[in-house]
């Protein structure tokens, strides 16, 4: 069983390696989009490695932006950058935002040598951010959920960031027949569509939060005050069929102690003119023959 602040952070990892994917895509198709890679009259468009050299304009562009923000001057028009610096930017905090996260596992877990951070993870990726954000996965598999729920705030953060940047929604796809939550009632259970399909869960927009041990009716394998309510699709399934089995007993129940008290209300219930009449009929006729 895996503890809900765990699983909460997990899928705040996905989300944030899909956030920072589209980044990186847009960072790309708007380089090429630019004027600055349109063929110039002596040679070809030009290539990822020209564009580093435009380092030294970004920076000064950004310089001038905070400047201008500063003074509240709203700056109109193209940039002369080939990126807007506010991708480049939101990029660079999501690096350091995940790099910030992977040394706080690390020493929450210095005692566990073998699930320590280190270069050997950018190594085994081949790339910073998926060594980065791979290490997180691991990591977050086997630290505290205390650890965990912090690490997952931290990150819902940043990638709530490079949304708002790109102005792209989070990835919550609604489920198959939109049966009510376990806990709230509402019909707004959500698949997370950010995870990839194994580690998928489902999470209820409503917001409801899980009230501990006690009253909570919302099933998850382990319950923990205050924390919004997040499942497995076999555990939500699984707690879904018990409701519904649980409401058609209740259903069932009702119904034969609805038919009971009609019937008893049958057997007390006073004659009637007519029933009245055919009784005293029945008993004349008796005597008549007696």
């Amino acid at each position: 069983m895996t503890h809900p602040r765990i699983l909460h952070a997990l899928t705040a990892v996905y989300s944030l390696r899909q956030a920072y994917r589209w980044l990186r895509q847009a960072v790309t198709d708007e380089a090429v989009q630019r004027v600055h890679l349109a063929p110039g009259p002596s040679g070809p468009p030009r290539s990822r490695a020209a564009l580093r050299r435009f380092d030294q304009l970004l920076q000064a562009e950004r310089a001038d932006r905070i400047h201008a923000d500063r003074a509240g001057i709203t700056q109109v028009g193209s940039t002369a950058a080939p990126v807007r610096p506010e991708l480049l930017d939101a990029q660079r905090r999501a690096e350091l935002a995940a790099a910030e996260q992977a040394w706080e596992l690390h020493y929450a877990l210095m005692f566990r040598p073998l699930v320590g951070w280190g270069p050997q993870w950018v190594h085994l990726a081949g790339d910073r951010w998926l060594g980065t954000t791979g290490y997180l996965l691991l990591a977050l598999t086997v630290v505290d959920p205390v650890t965990a729920g912090e690490v997952a705030a931290a990150l819902r953060r940043c990638d709530a960031a490079l949304r708002s940047v790109l102005r792209a929604e989070r990835s919550l796809d609604p489920l198959p027949g939109s049966p009510p939550c376990p806990a709230c009632g509402e019909r707004r259970l959500r698949v997370e569509s950010a995870c990839p399909p194994p580690a998928r869960v489902v999470v209820c927009e409503a917001g409801c939060r899980c009230t501990g041990e006690l009253d909570c009716p919302c099933g998850m394998p382990v319950l923990d005050e205050r924390v919004h309510h997040i499942w497995r699709p076999a555990d939500l399934t699984a707690v879904l069929a018990q409701t519904t089995a649980a409401a058609n007993a209740e259903s069932v129940a009702a119904g034969s102690t609805m038919g009971r008290k009609a019937e008893e209300g049958s057997r007390d219930e006073p004659k009637s003119h007519r029933q009245r009449c055919l009784s005293d009929a029945e008993s004349n006729s008796h005597a008549h023959c007696v």
